[in-house]
């Protein structure tokens, strides 16, 4: 399946950054970097747009059922439970995100520091959607220090 139920709202507007910024615990990049990105995922959009996801490639008939057995595989989930699945998947292109940024010469910082409910009250999202980030994203004023990780010992174990 080839849900994409994750959305990006890009804000460029200093005065909505202020906002967000006091309902993401006062975060400093929220204001201070060019752009904010907030990443949600809506589930019930991507099921309401199915047919957007089936290759263009195929036949009408084949467009129409696939799309009907979308619907129907994610029928059997609570709307709850669909919104977790459509969460985890955002998280997903969370990381390609990050990455596709960095090789492109932008800094981020990844956020998970807000309050979801606020921040959907600030954008008009609808209730059933989730908050997967917001990411501070523009050019590096500085390098920084570099990241440093657990030894892949620590965080991996190989079993036979």
């Amino acid at each position: 399946m080839n849900v994409q139920p994750w959305r990006f709202i890009v804000i460029q507007n200093a005065e909505l950054q202020q906002q967000l910024r006091a309902v993401a615990y006062d975060q400093a990049q929220v204001t201070a970097a060019p752009a904010l990105i907030v990443l949600y995922s809506d589930m019930e959009d991507a099921l309401a747009h199915a047919e957007e996801t089936v290759h263009p490639g195929m036949g009408a008939e084949q467009v129409r059922s696939r799309a009907e057995g979308m619907r129907q595989n994610f029928a059997k989930m609570s709307i709850e439970e669909r919104a977790n699945w459509a969460n985890a998947q955002a998280n997903i292109a969370l990381g390609f995100f990050l990455l596709a940024a960095q090789s492109m010469g932008y800094a981020t910082s990844a956020m998970l520091g807000f309050m979801p409910e606020e921040v959907k009250a600030l954008l008009n999202l609808p209730a059933h959607t989730m908050i997967t980030a917001m990411i501070a994203l523009g050019r590096p004023d500085e390098d920084g220090y570099p990241h440093h990780r657990h030894s892949v010992e620590r965080i991996a174990t190989f079993r036979n």
